[in-house]
């Protein structure tokens, strides 16, 4: 057809020049012709319009409409709307050339608009280029904030420790109670101990609630509230507070990874995309036809540029270079802002009541007078404004104050820059009007990580004591790792502490990591590390570790300390490996001889840990000869409370997808492929096994996701997909109902042997039922459930039995259906289309016996048909043409009829059941 159409668009003059046949001349006139209209990402309508066989046209105003509002869906900009519309409505718009191979296939690079009409097929494909389609940033959506799925989340961490002297327990506890609106939130801690003070603590317990592009959160929190790009501004917060907070969010931004950190990318034609990072693949997959994207958390942190590589049907289609500019903290695009204003009473601070918190045992409280500053603040208003904005793909800029009583002021500025080489470096500065200062700086690169900090405190800056201490403070902390060969690699780092003039720390420290060959492990650790003028504990530390393994089960350890130059504990041991053959739990021992200076210890360790469907377990406990007894353990475990009871989880999250699978089918093991996507983006494939599945979710994101019963022969009565926005303390629920279903192919033939057409299938049993050719049937019922096959007045029938072993059921038979009504007479073609009186004689066992009851009829003028099923055998007689049955033959037949089995009625539903071997 292609060629044909390129024939006819070189010579169409030559043609119309010429008599052509009529047939053939057909094809040039225009004919109102119902037409589906599919863009290359696979969205279609039907319209109707004027078409040839390389044109299309618009006839009337309900098609214009139509197409309209199909280009308006396809993200069209409407200036090339109208002009598509215009071309239609007058000269029509003609087959593109730059279609490439068959047409359903086409890979066309538009550099505006192109159409290619299929003829043969009735189908439109439109193609655009990028510059005609709306930019996704414009058409962005906030989705409706109303909670239809509630659900209350609840996750419990607990850790127990316990040693030669104390005993305690640690319970976190953190609830999300979902709510038509919005959403509750609370964060406790609980701790008990036999040797000191037990307390309960609350660290946030608010109401949240996003709307369109803002986030209002109102209760008691502790520390600062992540909430946007402000973020940027956050430095460490001791204290807590009763306060509401009203910023911008994109929240509820839909398709928000997909929006505001993303490489943006346009496809010709679907196929498979590889992504280049200084020539390393960092991703492949296949994609859609039509606009795409990346977002940045799927792509590796930093600034550099990626290659996009599209291979379509064999034909590079796309080859394109894109910068990176992924900080991972920030969700601005250029140009774009953020705001937060926050308005609350302090309730307390984490510093002491001492002038210097950080040594207050070195102190004695008298030397420090009767002031407390913390009753200054301690339920006293403030008030808080913070802002950022996007300069560019490089720089982020923020500013922002805080005011409180007796006119207390603390500002702050802040940036973020990009740097080359994947670098980036944050800068916080904030001045308290009393005098006092802060200054953070924070510089990550590939090779190295700096940070920096500078609090500068001023006497009687009770604001600045509030939030941050009364004691200046200086700290610097670099850190680096290297690899110098595939055996050698390391990392070092320095640290410098000052607090006040009282207390300062320096340190170096360096270790380096070589594997042998046969898996032996050489780990040495040097670290200086110095403590000023204020006491004489400086020193240098070596630790060498070499691990030696001694088969599959057994490694030997040793281990070297020592301090100044002089060994201080000299360590052997052998450690076992996973002494459990379990996915889920695994348990390690390890038994060692330490040597000190002045005694020698013996020691043992065990630990490991365990995971099930409702929680994740670990337990680490050492004991020694000298009594010391250690046992640290640790539970957690997350819970999803909703109308139909509690389900427990090992995988926390505050949104969750319940996936319920009833079968109806004995011994089905795998119950159907579960695909998710998130923000239309494929994220997890997989099969599922169990019954019951709770699937996390992050929040506040689009998520969809569908099962496919028939890729494992099963059938869905339930629900097949779910769409929503995982607002924390929502559940999402999908009830799949799933039957095995076998499909098996059968021929079929009437009491002559003549082939039969025409077959259905009826009954709760029946999926579907094809013809493969003449005669042969794939048919697909519901196992274990109960169908019947008909042809006209003829029932088909099959093996009704369980436990089948062969999927082609070979030849079966379809004869005329007889119940208690009906007459054993009626009429049949044979082989030569004539029309003979055929009688049903009755039901038998294929045996000698039994065939002697009708033995009588296998003589002229009867002629005998029997029809085997399974063990028995229909029989039925006619007789030679010519002959006229009398009123004796009716009575012969009915005598031998009543001899028969007494079940010789048939057309009753089947049932069929695989056999074992089958699952």
């Amino acid at each position: 057809m292609r060629y044909l159409i390129l024939f006819l668009s070189f010579f169409s003059a030559f043609l119309f020049a010429n008599n052509v046949p009529d047939d053939f001349m057909a094809m040039y006139e225009y004919k109102e012709t119902k037409i589906t209209v599919i863009n290359v990402e696979g969205k279609r309508t039907e319209l109707t319009l004027l078409a040839n066989y390389n044109t299309v046209k618009i006839n009337s105003k309900k098609s214009e409409i139509d197409f309209r509002n199909y280009l308006r869906g396809s993200r069209v900009k409407e200036k090339t709307i109208n002009t598509i519309i215009n071309s239609l409505k007058t000269e029509g718009i003609e087959n593109s050339a730059l279609c490439i191979g068959a047409i359903s296939e086409c890979i066309v690079n538009s550099q505006n608009y192109d159409f290619v009409y299929d003829f043969d097929k009735t189908k439109l494909y439109v193609y655009f280029s990028p510059n005609v389609l709306l930019d996704d940033k414009k058409q962005h959506s906030y989705v409706n904030n109303h909670n239809k799925d509630t659900a209350l989340v609840n996750h419990v961490d607990a850790y127990l420790s316990a040693d030669t002297d104390s005993n305690s327990l640690s319970v976190n506890d953190l609830t999300s109670i979902g709510l038509a609106y919005g959403y509750l939130s609370s964060d406790v801690t609980a701790y008990l101990n036999d040797s000191a003070d037990n307390y309960f603590d609350v660290h946030k317990l608010a109401y949240n609630i996003d709307f369109n592009a803002y986030q209002l959160q109102v209760g008691l929190f502790d520390n600062n509230q992540n909430t946007n790009a402000t973020d940027v501004l956050f430095e460490k917060d001791n204290t807590k507070d009763l306060s509401i907070h009203f910023g911008s969010s994109k929240n509820l931004l839909e398709n928000s990874d997909s929006y505001y950190k993303k490489v943006y990318f346009y496809a010709p034609s679907a196929g498979s995309m590889t992504v280049y990072k200084d020539g390393r693949i960092i991703k492949q997959y296949t994609v859609n036809a039509g606009s795409g994207n990346i977002p940045y958390t799927e792509l590796p942190s930093g600034r550099y540029d990626v290659r996009i590589e599209i291979v379509s049907n064999g034909v590079v289609s796309l080859n394109q270079i894109y910068p990176v500019y992924n900080t991972g903290d920030s969700t601005l695009s250029a140009k774009e802002s953020s705001f937060m204003f926050s308005a609350g009473v302090y309730k307390e601070s984490s510093y002491t009541l001492y002038d210097n918190p950080e040594n207050p045992s070195d102190k004695n409280t008298e030397d420090f007078g009767e002031k407390v500053y913390v009753e200054d603040f301690d339920d006293t208003f403030y008030l808080k404004g913070l802002y950022s904005y996007q300069v560019n793909n490089t720089i982020l800029l923020g500013t922002g104050f805080t005011i409180a009583t007796n006119n207390n002021v603390v500002g702050k500025i802040a940036s973020k820059l990009m740097l080359p080489l994947g670098s980036d470096i944050t800068y916080l500065y904030s001045h308290y009007n009393q005098g006092s200062s802060s200054q953070t700086v924070n510089l990550n690169t590939r090779w190295f990580g700096l940070n920096y900090e500078d609090y500068n405190y001023v006497d009687e800056d009770v604001f600045a004591e509030y939030l941050q201490g009364s004691s200046s403070r200086k700290s610097l902390t670099i850190n680096t790792n290297y690899t110098i060969s595939n055996r050698l690699s390391g990392q070092s780092s320095y640290s410098y502490g000052q607090s006040g003039n009282d207390y300062e720390y320096w340190s170096i420290n360096s270790s380096l990591n070589y594997q042998f060959t046969g898996g032996n492990l050489l780990n040495a650790n040097l670290m200086y590390a110095g403590y000023g003028e204020q006491t004489n504990s400086d020193g240098l530390e070596l630790t060498i570790n070499l691990t030696i393994p001694l088969g599959d089960s057994l490694t030997a350890t040793s281990s070297l300390y020592t301090h100044n130059g002089s060994v201080s504990q000299f360590t052997n041991g052998l450690e076992t490996s996973d002494l459990i053959e379990s996915k889920d739990k695994n348990l390690q021992v390890k038994v060692a001889q330490s040597n000190y200076s002045n005694r020698a210890v013996s020691e043992i360790v065990t630990y490991g840990n365990a995971s099930g469907k409702h929680y994740e377990s670990n337990v680490y406990a050492y004991a020694d000869t000298t009594g010391e007894r250690y046992v640290n353990a640790g539970f957690s475990s997350s819970q999803v409370v909703t109308e139909e009871g509690i389900i427990a989880t090992n995988k926390k999250s505050d949104s969750y997808l319940l996936l319920n699978v009833d079968t109806e089918s004995e011994n089905v093991d795998n119950l159907g492929l579960l695909s998710l996507k998130r923000n239309e983006r494929n994220i997890a494939s997989s099969f599922i096994y169990d019954d019951q599945i709770l699937i996390p979710l992050d929040k506040y994101e689009s998520y969809q996701g569908e099962i496919d019963t028939e890729s494992v022969s099963l059938e869905n009565y339930g629900d097949a997909s779910f769409t929503g926005f995982s607002f924390p303390g929502s559940i999402y629920q999908m009830d799949v109902q799933v039957g095995k279903v076998i499909t098996f192919v059968a021929t079929f033939d009437d009491l002559f042997s003549n082939t039969v057409e025409g077959i259905t299938c009826q009954g709760e049993g029946c999926v579907d039922i094809a013809a493969i050719s003449d005669g042969v049937y794939k048919v697909a019922v519901r196992e274990g459930q109960e169908f019947i096959l008909w042809a006209d007045d003829m029932v088909c029938l099959t093996p009704g039995v369980k436990n089948i072993k062969s999927l082609n059921l070979g030849q079966n038979h379809c004869v005329p259906y007889i119940n208690e009504e009906s007459d054993t007479e009626f009429r049949l073609a044979d082989k030569e289309g004539r029309d003979k009186p055929v009688y049903y004689i009755g039901k038998f066992k294929d045996t000698k016996e039994s065939k002697e009851i009708y033995s009588y009829l296998n003589k002229k003028p009867y002629k005998l048909i029997e029809k085997k099923i399974e063990d028995d055998l229909l029989v039925y007689v006619t007789v030679d043409d010519g002959y006229k049955i009398t009123q004796n033959d009716k009575t012969l037949f009915n005598n031998i009829l009543m001899t028969a089995d007494n079940d010789s009625r048939f057309g009753v539903p089947v049932v069929l059941v695989l056999d074992d071997s089958w699952r």
